[in-house]
């Protein structure tokens, strides 16, 4: 191979390279973004809650008609979200994780706090859980528990 093959070979290279780093600054600043609004949102009661963003605080209740089950675990919960993951080990010797299958309730969930109770759906918010459950296993899914 000429050292004047492989200019062109390094060019696309260090143009990828280029490429995939002004995207990762991107979504660097995209995250940092939205954690500042979220950090800059002050914690409101229900009561004098206003329409739009809000960031609230409370005790979790089930919706109106009645509690909901986490599909992987049976237990009851007001909210849930789970990704199952396949180990493969590549033939380069490399170990991966493939998603095969993940879902997100889309249930409302009641959020009470010292003011009042107000209804949350849950589809595009931000939900801190208080739980995080992790299974290995050799089965799809786990066994309930």
């Amino acid at each position: 191979m000429s050292p004047q093959g492989a200019v062109p070979g390094f060019l696309v290279l260090a143009l990828l390279l280029g490429a995939g780093t002004v995207y990762a600054v991107y979504r660097v600043f995209v995250s940092l973004r939205r954690d500042r609004f979220a950090a800059d949102t002050p914690l409101a009661h229900i009561r004098s809650a206003a329409q739009g963003y809000v960031h609230l605080e409370g005790e979790a209740g089930p919706p109106p008609e009645g509690p909901i089950s986490a599909p992987l675990s049976g237990r009851p919960c007001v909210w849930w979200d789970y990704r199952i993951e396949r180990h493969q080990s590549t033939a380069n010797n490399r170990n991966e994780w493939h998603v095969t299958d993940s879902a997100t309730s889309v249930a409302p969930f009641s959020l009470r706090d010292q003011d009042g109770e107000c209804l949350v759906g849950p589809v595009g918010a931000d939900v801190t859980p208080t739980s995080h459950d992790t299974w290995y296993g050799e089965s799809p899914r786990p066994a309930c528990l």
